[in-house]
Parts: C-alpha cells; sequence; structure tokens
C-alpha cells in the first residue's frame, strides 16, 4: 500500500468463502468514486491463500466521534453551521446515489463506517459487508433496521430497497438532529426497536401533535428544519406518512438537500437566521414579518422571535430567550425533562431510564448477542479425540487475545480423566501398498482419581 491506499487483513475467524467471493466481486466491478473505500486489489499470503483486499484510504474521522457527539463536534467545527451539515449529507448522497445505481445496497449504514473530514468530505467504509449480486450483508445495527427486517438475521436475508432506504433516511435524519434519533420521545419508555415498528414518530407535523415529542433543543431544531426535506422525514417514519412503505430514493433525498441548501444560502428565502444556527435555542420564525430582536439579558443575537396571538392578530415578543427564562429558579424547578446520558458504546445520547448497563438498547442487543456468540461452541473447531465441537467462540477469542495456543481437546478434569462424552475415535485403517506396520492399540482413557481407588479395593 501507498500513502492514498491501504490494506485491510481480515483475521481467521473473518475468512470466510462468502467474503471471499464477494470481495473478488467488488474487484472485478471495477466500482470507482470519490469517497469510496472500495476493494481495488485482492491480498494473498505466500501460499496463495486469500486474507485481505486493498482499498482507498479514507480520511477524517467517524460521524459517531465527530457529528453525533456534540462536545467533540463543537470543539472539533467550531465554525461550523446548519448548511455544512446540509452538505454533509449531500455528499453521503451522492456516493449512495452512485451504489444504489450500480445495484450495490450498503445494508450496514452506521455512523461508524462513515467519515467526514474538515472539508465535509464523506468516506464509506467496511465495503465487505455490503450486499450484491446474492450476497446478502451479514451485519447491521437495530437502529438502521427497517420494520421488516427487524428480528431477521441479516446473514440469512437479502434486504430490499425499501430496507436500505429506511436506513439512508435515519442517517440522514441523525446528520442534521447531530446524533439524535428518529424515534426519541419525552417520557421514559424507551423501547427504541418497539417505537420502529409501530411507526411511532412523535415530532411535530403540521396538525399531528404528539405529546411524547421530545423537549427543548431537539424541538427547536425540528422546527427550523426546511419543510420540504421535514415532509419527507415525517412521511418515511410516521406510520401515517404517505412514504412510509414506499421511501425516497436517495435521488428524491438529494434533490431535497440541494433544495435545502439553495434555501439557507438565500436570505430572501431564510429570512430567519437562526434556521442556520446547529442548534437553535427557539422555535423558527415562519412569517417574514415576525420580529426577530437579541435576548436583552443574555445579549444572544436573534434569541427572541414573536409568537403570534390569534385573539389580538399581534405578536407577542417575550422579555428574554429561552435559555435565560429555563435558567430562573422557578422554571427550573418545574423542570421535568428526561435526562439524557451517553451510551457507552456508541456515544449517542439517550433517556437515562433506557440504558441498560449504559448501553442504548441497540447496543445492549449487541452485547447480548456478542455474549451468547461467547457462549456457543465453534462447529469448525472438533476435538482432536472425540471429533465432537469443544470450545467456545469466547474460549477462543480468550486464548487468541492472550497469545496463547488454542487446545485441541476437550479439558481434562481432575486426574487426567476427560468428560464422559469424549471417546477417542477408532483409528483409521493403515494404507495399502505400504510397508505393513504393528497396529498400535487406541490409548485408554486415563482414570480419575475416584475410579482408581474403587478399581484398586475390588481387586481388579
Amino acid at each position: 500500500a501507498d500513502g492514498d491506499t491501504v490494506v485491510k487483513i481480515f483475521d481467521k475467524d473473518h475468512l470466510t468463502r462468502h467474503r471471499k467471493e464477494k470481495i473478488e466481486l467488488l474487484v472485478g466491478r471495477s466500482l470507482r468514486a470519490q469517497g469510496l473505500c472500495i476493494p481495488s486489489e485482492v491480498v494473498r499470503n505466500k501460499q496463495g491463500e486469500f486474507v485481505g483486499y486493498v482499498m482507498p484510504k479514507a480520511s477524517g474521522r467517524e460521524f459517531q466521534r465527530t457529528i453525533f457527539n456534540k462536545r467533540r463536534f463543537e470543539r472539533e467545527f467550531p465554525e461550523w453551521r446548519k448548511v455544512d451539515l446540509v452538505d454533509i449529507c449531500i455528499s453521503f448522497l451522492e456516493k449512495v446515489q452512485y451504489l444504489h445505481s450500480m445495484n450495490v445496497i450498503l445494508g450496514d449504514i452506521n455512523p461508524k463506517n462513515l467519515m467526514v473530514d474538515d472539508k465535509k468530505n464523506v468516506f464509506i467504509i467496511d465495503a465487505d459487508s455490503w450486499q450484491l449480486e446474492g450476497y446478502p450483508c451479514p451485519v447491521g445495527t437495530p437502529m438502521f433496521t427497517s420494520p421488516a427486517m427487524l428480528g431477521k438475521t441479516y446473514s440469512d436475508h437479502l434486504r430490499t430497497m425499501e430496507d436500505e432506504l429506511f436506513a439512508v433516511a435515519t442517517m440522514l435524519f441523525m446528520i442534521v438532529m447531530t446524533g439524535q434519533f428518529p424515534y426519541i420521545r419525552t417520557g421514559t419508555d424507551g423501547d427504541m426497536i418497539q417505537l420502529i415498528r409501530e411507526g411511532n414518530f412523535a415530532f411535530q407535523y403540521g396538525p399531528h401533535n404528539n405529546k411524547d415529542q421530545p423537549d427543548g433543543d431537539w424541538k427547536y431544531m425540528w422546527s427550523h428544519i426546511h419543510k420540504p426535506v421535514k415532509d419527507l422525514f415525517w412521511h418515511t417514519f410516521h406510520r401515517d406518512g404517505k412514504r412510509y412503505k414506499k421511501r425516497p430514493t436517495a435521488a428524491e433525498w438529494l434533490e431535497a438537500f440541494r433544495g435545502y441548501k439553495n434555501y439557507l444560502d438565500n436570505p430572501r428565502t431564510n429570512f430567519d437566521p437562526m434556521s442556520n444556527d446547529v442548534y437553535p435555542i427557539r422555535n423558527k420564525a415562519f412569517k417574514q414579518d415576525t420580529p426577530i430582536q437579541d435576548c436583552p439579558a443574555c445579549r444572544r443575537e436573534n434569541a427572541i422571535a414573536g409568537i403570534w396571538s390569534h385573539d389580538t392578530q399581534e405578536y407577542f415578543v417575550p422579555r428574554q430567550c429561552n435559555k435565560c427564562r429555563d435558567h430562573q429558579p422557578a422554571r427550573r424547578a418545574a423542570a421535568s425533562r428526561p435526562v439524557s446520558v451517553s451510551c457507552r458504546d456508541c456515544g449517542l445520547s439517550f433517556p437515562k431510564s433506557v440504558l441498560k448497563y449504559g448501553r442504548c438498547p441497540s447496543c445492549a442487543q449487541k452485547e447480548d448477542e456478542r455474549k451468547a456468540r461467547a457462549n456457543t461452541l465453534d462447529p469448525a473447531r472438533l476435538c482432536t479425540r472425540c471429533q465432537k465441537p469443544y470450545i467456545t467462540y469466547g474460549n477462543v477469542e480468550w486464548h487468541q487475545r492472550s497469545g496463547r495456543s488454542v487446545p485441541t481437546t476437550h479439558k481434562a478434569g481432575y486426574g487426567g480423566s476427560y468428560p464422559a462424552g469424549c471417546v477417542p475415535t477408532l483409528t483409521p485403517p493403515p494404507r495399502t501398498g505400504g510397508t505393513p506396520s504393528t497396529a498400535k492399540s487406541s490409548p485408554q482413557p486415563k482414570l480419575g482419581f475416584w475410579a482408581r481407588l474403587s478399581k484398586w479395593f475390588s481387586g481388579n
């Protein structure tokens, strides 16, 4: 590899025929696009065996560690505004549209597989998990899994384009909302997987006012999203939406986000300057004549917008911005917003009540699956005595991490005795045509201490 390429080498457990054939297929397809880390060459060892592949080098950092983490985002990109996040959406969509045009489905779209640099260039990695030509994507993230795909084994089912477009819409929403999940809601019930199944999208849309809409910053951010984009989000995520089952394509999203960019860049259409803030602190002003002014208490620019009264047919202008009013003692005492905590694995924010041992529902499910696999016998490793599976995946990984040789037989107990089912297989007959040799009897299993003591008392 040179400065523009890197080599990905798989460990033994990931060197599968499925992965080898898929990578050879990707290399043969000659797919090329800026920002796509597509395999360009197969890597083999001295024996000619497949071990990995060469791919373009990605730059920047994972979405999970930048855009989806407010503290890091504000530290690393302090000058970025909403239009910069829209640019990232456009960069992501251009690559997705290209792959879809080549009949490739990404499958496992998640913030760990996307990277962004300081020039807002998006890179898509983990190409060996993509789905193409009958080879499924064997992995997935529940938060980005469509209702129809939830509960299915990723490696056993081919995703449809509708499944893919659900994940695309979820990623776009979380970019614009800097890491917030579409099905977040206020209150204590936080079974995100169930909310996906139900299409329970709580953000307000026109006359659809949900009492569980998240309060505070998330409500304000949703308020300022450009209406054509907001329309697509609501109709995609809500069970009553017109696009709930026929989701917008990458091309449709691309058109909507390019329109969003033009809207933000044009002061005649974007009459509310706070709409370009990443973290607005109030609802959007929906009419051009809405009075907008700085807060006299904290001096925040454009922090106060007039509120229209249908009774008086006039605008009411608050004396302080929402942030200043929220910091008043009486307001703090009355606040009942759920406490948000970052998931220990993915870093995304969730109500504290939904976390399980510090993990969000999606990561908790992954951890449960990891533990279940760790306690499962590896069917590919057979005991050299009895030719049966004898060691778990977790035990194998422990030996490999520790730099120790993986045992080849069942573990012998006290006195050298093996489990009752570990009976040596018969020695195969000698090959014909060779020099005859004296057949050796199969070694007898060693008896445990109590068995030998019983045999001694019986005189045998």
